[in-house]
């Protein structure tokens, strides 16, 4: 199962009405703390749908938020070639005093 869990602070929020069908269409950066030798990993999330249209509105630069997602590779048509990416199940705002906790 593509399953991933990653907690961390959103950044460059994007929302946007897409293709010929009008899907609504929202992507932000993640910054994902690691180990102390190696700082912090940015992921891209995009998130398609209903869902996206609800979220846009709730998520701020510099929140912190835990996604569910699942990690897919897609062909891109300008460099790089490929894009690399987390495709969002479901966003959730922890608690503030949780933020270090979550997974």
């Amino acid at each position: 199962m593509n399953s991933c869990n990653l907690s961390g602070a959103i950044s460059q929020i994007y929302f946007d009405v897409i293709g010929e069908g009008k899907q609504p269409f929202l992507s932000f950066l993640l910054r994902v703390r690691g180990p102390k030798i190696e700082g912090p990993s940015i992921a891209r999330v995009v998130m398609f749908g209903e869902n996206a249209e609800r979220m846009y509105p709730l998520l701020r630069e510099g929140q912190q938020v835990e996604v569910e997602a699942r990690f897919r590779a897609r062909r891109n048509r300008q460099p790089p070639a490929v894009a690399y990416e987390f495709v969002a199940r479901r966003i959730e705002f922890p608690q503030q005093g949780d933020a270090d906790n979550a997974h």
